[in-house]
């Protein structure tokens, strides 16, 4: 009985200290009133346009974007940002947004270790670090959240298997449907995952002359829960050209962000690479050990793993990602960054792999004490780097009080910076306007798209745009017209040939009314006509 007592005693108090531990790595986003990245701003922005659309059917929005037909993934970021704008601010609801992550991440996967090596369970804490990657600074929601129903459909499928019940399919279902939504590279991974695990579990009963009927049921369960997401699967990248193989990384450079785990370098790489790299000498020392361990010492126990085991399971997905993480292209077009994704998982999953094992006490604590350090170096870093945008969000911020409603802006950047094309996207954070620079909506691979049946001609003082720096292309045929009311512009590098055009224009018909010499945000007003 003493002995059970002390044991609740260190897992609670275990669990006190991670939730203490995620709290601490959760310090960028609660110290910063914004939190910059690259795609976030335009998020929050399309949110936004989403509730003009739907709630107050908004004619001047109408006129510009609407609603996505296609039964497209990226939906869930949207999705969650939707219903918390329904009562909270937009920069609140970014913040949650990205708590959410920060938390569920770390959780989830504790919850997956405990399931599956409860002896190992401060092996989560290798979690942390992976909150932040390259990724979450870029503004990749959707993958972010992917990477985390991912994990949860894994640990929900190895603890269900073999309590096939109605509500463990309907579970499964909602999953996958969730895994769509997300991100179509990871739900993929997912739903070929979970295959793998059934199948394993049916090659080991065959093997073992075991009832393998209960394997062939859950197979089937697989494909029949995952039959309507296959099809939406199909659908969407049916249009998708063929990968280009040239785009593959040179293997020495691959191996190098393999030794780097370049995923979690965001905004300097010398500087943050000293970091990283513990995290990869902590995961291949822990690997050597059990090399010398099962193979030096001619240790018999690892013939006896199961086929079906999450010690087999986890130790084959990682091989195979891997290998996926080698031979794949780094884009498509249905994404980039193919590479740096398949990265992310494969650390997860090796440090998940690891922790099915036994290792020494002394050996465990040195690594949760590497871990703990590299964490707290890429926190420092990427709190520098952060702070770096802090001051330019806010004079975003600051001009958004001149813009009226339902206003339409063109964004000219003369900036190199890394996170702030998208930073003009602040200024509908608050007010309804039409922005024209939106990727999304001219990708066609999110919820909201142009209204190319209604754009207007538009109009940047008397001349007709029908390519803004290569924004987008309006139309210049006959149809009604819409003036650009504002102008912001940031930024100090030498302007191209076609902005220049452009201020010639703004020059005539246009009056500054912001300006911040410290960043060279600068706000342009519309003229009043005489």
């Amino acid at each position: 009985m003493k002995s059970i007592l002390q044991s609740i005693k260190k897992l609670l108090s275990f669990k006190i200290l991670f939730l203490i531990l995620i709290i601490l790595n959760s310090l960028p986003i609660l110290l910063f009133s914004y939190y910059p990245s690259l795609d976030g701003p335009v998020h929050i922005y399309n949110t936004n346009l989403l509730r003009e659309i739907i709630l107050f059917n908004n004619d001047s929005i109408n006129q510009f974007f609407t609603l996505n037909a296609e039964i497209i993934p990226n939906w869930t970021s949207h999705f969650v940002l939707f219903i918390l704008r329904l009562v909270f601010s937009s920069s609140i609801a970014d913040k949650i947004l990205l708590l959410l992550i920060a938390f569920s991440l770390p959780i989830t996967i504790y919850n997956l270790i405990d399931r599956i090596a409860p002896h190992n369970i401060k092996f989560s804490v290798f979690s942390l670090p992976f909150v932040y990657t390259f990724l979450f600074g870029l503004g990749f929601y959707n993958f972010c959240l992917g990477v985390i129903v991912f994990l949860i459909t894994l640990s929900y499928w190895i603890n269900r298997k073999n309590r096939i019940s109605i509500y463990s399919i309907i579970g499964l279902f909602g999953l996958l449907l969730a895994s769509y939504f997300t991100h179509i590279l990871v739900f993929i991974l997912t739903y070929a995952s979970i295959g793998l695990f059934s199948l394993l579990d049916l090659i080991h009963n065959l093997n073992h002359k075991a009832n393998y009927r209960r394997s062939l049921i859950e197979i089937l369960i697989i494909i029949l829960t995952g039959l309507p997401t296959l099809i939406f699967t199909y659908s969407y990248i049916s249009i998708w050209n063929v990968p280009d193989i040239s785009t593959r990384l040179p293997l020495n450079e691959l191996i190098k962000w393999i030794v780097d785990v370049r995923s979690l370098i965001i905004h300097n790489y010398v500087a943050e690479v000293k970091f990283s790299r513990l995290i990869f000498f902590t995961a291949i020392g822990l690997f050597l050990y059990l090399i010398t361990k099962y193979t030096l010492k001619k240790d018999k126990k690892l013939n006896s793993i199961k086929l079906n085991s999450p010690k087999f399971f986890f130790g084959l997905l990682t091989i195979i990602f891997l290998i996926l993480y080698l031979i794949f292209p780094d884009s498509s077009s249905g994404g980039s960054y193919i590479t740096v994704r398949l990265n992310i998982m494969f650390y997860l999953l090796f440090f998940i792999w690891l922790s099915t094992f036994k290792f020494p006490a002394y050996l465990l604590k040195i690594g949760i004490l590497i871990i703990l350090l590299s964490t707290t170096g890429l926190l420092y870093r990427n709190y520098l780097g952060l702070a770096r945008y802090e001051n330019l969000v806010k004079n975003f911020k600051e001009a958004e009080e001149f813009i009226s409603e339902n206003s339409i802006i063109l964004p000219i950047r003369n900036s190199g910076w890394m996170l702030d094309p998208h930073f003009p996207h602040y200024l509908g954070w608050n007010t309804p306007v039409v922005i024209l620079e939106n990727f999304e909506a001219s990708t066609g691979y999110y919820p909201l798209v142009w209204n190319r049946d209604e754009l207007p001609l538009i109009l940047l003082g008397d001349s007709i745009i029908t390519n803004v720096c290569l924004y987008e292309k309006f139309p210049a045929s006959s149809r009604p017209t819409a003036q650009i009311e504002y102008i912001i512009t940031w930024g100090t590098e030498e302007m191209n040939e076609c902005k220049q055009d452009l201020w010639n224009i703004i020059n005539q018909h246009y009056i500054q009314v912001y300006y911040n010499e410290n960043s060279d945000v600068q706000l342009y007003k519309l003229k009043a006509s005489r």
